[in-house]
């Protein structure tokens, strides 16, 4: 299969693998052994992220070794977790043989056990980042030797206070320099450093993040590998006769991943670049994916590929008579949201009222803070500022439907399903998006992406596979 991989593609490319793909490294040998076809390595670097879980049920490396980062803090060390972290790797690597393992997991052992006899360590800033770290780090430190691959540190870099393109892109490119041509090397993703030389973490999806931003410095397309097969027009867990998307933009990727379907958050950081993603199963790798890149032209009659949902919201409602006459009204509350570091989802309004919404886990005493401010700031006897309400929402996307009658014609479509189903419902104006934003009680998002998948999307993301 190595042979196969890459047989039609010419250039190299940066791959990753997901945590769930680096449970099962035996889907990532031909891949990392894979071919172009000029019979170089189809990957210049593969990052890899901790390895995550195996079975239905398990845990994720990443999130056991914050736990054990909690318990040195809280002036113990869970041994437990520890296990648990060494036996999911000597599980994930058995081919290595269980000499080669057991020195592994030693290794492994050794460098948590330093955290815990200096506990200081883990208190300073980004201390419990660093010891989650270690599960990149000894993915490739393993998959390196059961692969036979080289490996290399990390070329992410962080300024001061936050992630720096800049500072990344000059430490691929002196790196590049270094690296063996002859095989794929293999690098730790969701990690960087500061100019101190000290490690830090990207968000979620980092991994994603660090691949990505190789594939945009080195001038490479980016594969990356999880246990789908792309990125479906529903989830199908929820949804029967769902498709597989065969392309989609970033901007589409960004509005499904609002809405709960797929996540590729590095792709924030190279949206105006000209990388091209394929997401693929490391199960089946000749299978095409879904391909993600900056434009594409959709198919004729194309409005609507994707919908999807998520519950996790509360909105929040201002009503003030008279503040259409007021200049800038919105805005100074909006100010008041950002001091508070408070960032908001979607800004329904009509003529005396504006709303929006937040996710759940919005810290609440920040919520308090803002409603105190808001309601000494109201210009009305009767305007009010409402109480935090759980909201859902539901999110048709197609880049046909930056048309303003494509996007016109499928929100009626899909107010008229919420009104057959006698779900209240609030669209969400979204000129020049390629979206539909509905939000809704969170008990009715899954009954409305049903029918809407059956009465909207299925023909037309049946016609984009095709």
């Amino acid at each position: 299969m190595s042979e196969v991989i890459g047989a039609d593609v010419f250039a190299q490319r940066v791959g990753k693998g997901g945590g769930t793909v680096n449970a099962n490294q035996h889907l990532l040998d031909p891949i990392l052994h894979a071919q172009n076809a000029e019979g170089a390595p189809l990957y210049r670097v593969f990052i890899l992220s901790a390895v995550g879980k195996a079975y239905k049920g398990d845990t994720k490396s990443t999130d056991d070794l914050y736990g054990i980062a909690d318990s040195i803090l809280n002036h113990g060390y869970d041994h437990e977790l520890e296990a648990q972290v060494l036996e999911r790797y000597g599980n994930a690597f058995v081919d290595l043989g269980s000499t080669a393992v057991a020195r592994h997991q030693q290794d492994f052992r050794k460098s948590l056990r330093y955290f815990r006899d200096h506990p200081a360590r883990v208190r300073r800033t980004h201390g419990r980042d660093v010891v989650a770290s270690l599960g990149e780090e000894f993915s490739t430190i393993f998959a390196a030797d059961l692969h036979g691959l080289p490996r290399a540190a990390t070329g992410v870099r962080f300024g001061w206070n936050d992630f720096s393109p800049l500072s990344t892109r000059r430490s691929i490119l002196e790196q590049d320099g270094t690296l063996p041509r002859n095989r794929t090397v293999l690098i730790p993703g969701w990690l960087g450093y500061n100019a101190l030389g000290n490690i830090r973490t990207l968000s979620r999806g980092g991994s994603d993040t660090a691949a990505l931003k190789y594939a945009e410095t080195l001038g490479l397309d980016c594969d990356i590998y999880s246990d789908t097969d792309g990125i479906c027009s529903a989830d199908p867990k929820l949804v029967d006769g769902v498709y597989n998307i065969a392309a989609l933009t970033y901007e589409e990727v960004f509005e499904g991943a609002y809405g709960g379907n797929g996540n590729l958050v590095g792709l924030e950081y190279i949206a105006d670049s000209n990388v091209t993603v394929r997401l693929k199963n490391a199960a089946r790798p000749l299978h095409p994916g879904t391909r993600v890149e900056p434009t594409r032209q959709p198919a004729e009659g194309e409005h609507a590929i994707s919908v999807s949902g998520r519950k996790d919201l509360v909105q929040i409602n201002i009503r003030d008579t008279g503040m259409v006459n007021r200049s800038g009204y919105a805005q100074r509350r909006l100010r008041m949201l950002a001091r508070l570091g408070i960032s908001f989802r979607h800004l329904p309004s009509s003529e005396d009222s504006f709303s929006f919404t937040l996710d759940q886990s919005t810290d609440p005493d920040k919520l308090s803070r803002f409603a105190e401010a808001a309601t000494r700031r109201l210009i009305s006897r009767n305007g009010s500022v409402g109480e935090p309400t759980p909201r859902g929402v539901v999110y048709v996307v197609g880049e046909g439907l930056r048309d303003e009658m494509n996007q016109t014609d499928v929100s009626a479509e899909v107010m008229a399903i919420a009104r057959a189903l006698r779900i209240p419902a609030e669209l969400v104006a979204n000129a020049g998006a390629p979206s539909v934003a509905i939000l809704m009680a969170p008990e009715n998002v899954d009954t409305m992406i049903e029918r809407i998948h059956a009465d909207v999307v299925r023909g037309q993301a049946e016609a984009a596979y095709l």
